[in-house]
C-alpha cells in the first residue's frame, strides 16, 4: 500500500499479504473462529484483545512462520491488519504476554471437545473417508527434575513426566508418550492423546479405539498400528467389538520363527502385488512388492507376509554397515592385544563379543582367537667393562 509525497504531508506505507487470503479461506469453511468463541464462552469484559483473536492469531502464526512467543507480535505488524481479522489497535495490543494469557485459558478449557468439533467439522467439509486410521506414538523428551505434582486445583490430574521407553535413545531423560491418529485419506489428524511417560505403547490401543468408535459412527474401520497391537488383549478387544485391524506381527511370536524355517527348507510361491521401474538409475532392476498368505496366528487371525525389492537394499546396506563397522573395531583391537586388560584370551573374548553385540553384526561374521607365534630373541650379553680404580697422587 502506498501513500503519497512528503510535501503533501502523505507517507509511504508497506505491508505485507502473503499466504494470508489462502488461509483464511479454510478458517472461514472451518468456523474456527465460531468454535474458538464457544470453547472460550467466559468473555471477560476487561480483555480488550479477546482470547478468540489471539488464538486465531496464534493459528495463523503456526501455519505460516511458528515463531516463539517473542516474535509474534514483531511478525504479526508486517500484515495489514484486515488481514488478520483485526484493527490496527489491535495489532499493537499483541505481546506475549497476552498470547500466553490465551494458552493458559486454553489450557483450562475442554480441549477435547474443541478438538472433537475441529475434526468433525473438517470431515463435514472436506468430505474426509474415516474407513482407514493409522495410529503411532512418540516420546516427548524432558529435561529437569519435575517432581510428582498433586492434581490441578479444577480437580483433573495432572500427567507424570518421568522415565519410560525413550524413542529419541535417551533413557537418561524423563519423558511424556503422545499418540497420534491420522486418517488415510490425506493423513488428516483425527485423534491425539498424551499419557505419562511410563506408559507402554501396548496399553493405548484399545482406549484409543474405543474413541475412534464412537467417532466415526461405527466399528467396522480399518485399525492400522505398529507392533505394540499386536497382543493377546489388544487383538481380542477390538476383534470382540467388531473392529478390523492391521499390525506387525513381532520377531519374538513363534510364527515369525516358523515361517523363517519355511523358507530355509521349501521355496515359497510370492505373490506380485505391484511392480514400477527403478527411480533413480534406468539399469537397475524394477522394484517389486511381493505377498504370500501363510498360516493363521495363534488367536486364529489371519496372517500374511510381505518382501519388498527396497526392504532388502536396506537391509543389505545395513547389514554391510554393521560388517564394516565391526571389522574396523576389531582390527583396532587386535592392535591393543597385549596390553593393559587384554593380556589373557578370556578379555580378549570379552571384548570380541561387545564389538559383535555393539554393532549387531553377529548373526553374519565369526572371528575366531588365533594364537600369535613368538619368536625367540637372544640378546648379547653386555660387554665386560674393564674399571681402573681412582688413584690419587
Amino acid at each position: 500500500m502506498a501513500g503519497g509525497d512528503r510535501q503533501g504531508g502523505l507517507t509511504l506505507e508497506s505491508v505485507e499479504v502473503g499466504a494470508q487470503p489462502l488461509l483464511q479461506a479454510f478458517l472461514d469453511r472451518l468456523g474456527l473462529r465460531a468454535l474458538f468463541a464457544q470453547a472460550f464462552a467466559e468473555r471477560d469484559a476487561r480483555l480488550r484483545l479477546p482470547h478468540a483473536d489471539s488464538a486465531l492469531l496464534l493459528v495463523r502464526n503456526f501455519t505460516l512462520a511458528r515463531h516463539p512467543l517473542y516474535g509474534v507480535p514483531q511478525w504479526a505488524q508486517r500484515f495489514c491488519p484486515a488481514r488478520l481479522e483485526l484493527d490496527t489497535a489491535q495489532v499493537a495490543l499483541v505481546n506475549d504476554d497476552r498470547l500466553g494469557r490465551t494458552l493458559d485459558r486454553l489450557f483450562l478449557l475442554d480441549r477435547r471437545t474443541l478438538l472433537t468439533r475441529v475434526v468433525v467439522r473438517v470431515v463435514e467439509v472436506f468430505g474426509l473417508e474415516l474407513a482407514r486410521l493409522h495410529n503411532d506414538s512418540t516420546s516427548v523428551t524432558f529435561t529437569g527434575a519435575y517432581r510428582y505434582a498433586p492434581r490441578r486445583r479444577d480437580g483433573r490430574r495432572r500427567l507424570v513426566i518421568t522415565h519410560g521407553h525413550n524413542k529419541d535413545h535417551r533413557p537418561d531423560l524423563k519423558q511424556l508418550v503422545w499418540t497420534l491418529t491420522i486418517c488415510g485419506d490425506g493423513a488428516v489428524p483425527v485423534h491425539y492423546n498424551v499419557d505419562d511417560g511410563n506408559v507402554t505403547d501396548d496399553r493405548t490401543h484399545v482406549a484409543t479405539w474405543t474413541i475412534l468408535r464412537e467417532f466415526v459412527g461405527r466399528a467396522d474401520f480399518l485399525y492400522v498400528a505398529d507392533s505394540k497391537l499386536c497382543t493377546r488383549h489388544n487383538m481380542a478387544a477390538l476383534h470382540g467389538a467388531g473392529g478390523r485391524f492391521v499390525t506387525v506381527l513381532p520377531r519374538t511370536r513363534r510364527e515369525d520363527a516358523d515361517f523363517r524355517r519355511r523358507l530355509a527348507e521349501q521355496p515359497v510361491s510370492w505373490q506380485l502385488l505391484w511392480e514400477r521401474p527403478a527411480l533413480r538409475r534406468r539399469h537397475d532392476p524394477p522394484e517389486r512388492f511381493e505377498a504370500v498368505e501363510g498360516m493363521t496366528t495363534a488367536e486364529g487371525y489371519r496372517l500374511v507376509w510381505f518382501r519388498s525389492s527396497e526392504k532388502w537394499k536396506r537391509d543389505e546396506q545395513g547389514r554391510q554397515t554393521a560388517i564394516d563397522r565391526a571389522r574396523f573395531e576389531l582390527h583396532r583391537l587386535r592392535e591393543r592385544v597385549g596390553h593393559r586388560a587384554l593380556k589373557t584370551e578370556e578379555a580378549v573374548q570379552a571384548a570380541v563379543d561387545t564389538i559383535l553385540d555393539e554393532t549387531g553384526a553377529r548373526p553374519w561374521l565369526t572371528v575366531a582367537l588365533v594364537p600369535r607365534p613368538r619368536h625367540p630373541t637372544s640378546r648379547p650379553a653386555p660387554a665386560a667393562r674393564a674399571r681402573t680404580p681412582a688413584t690419587s697422587a
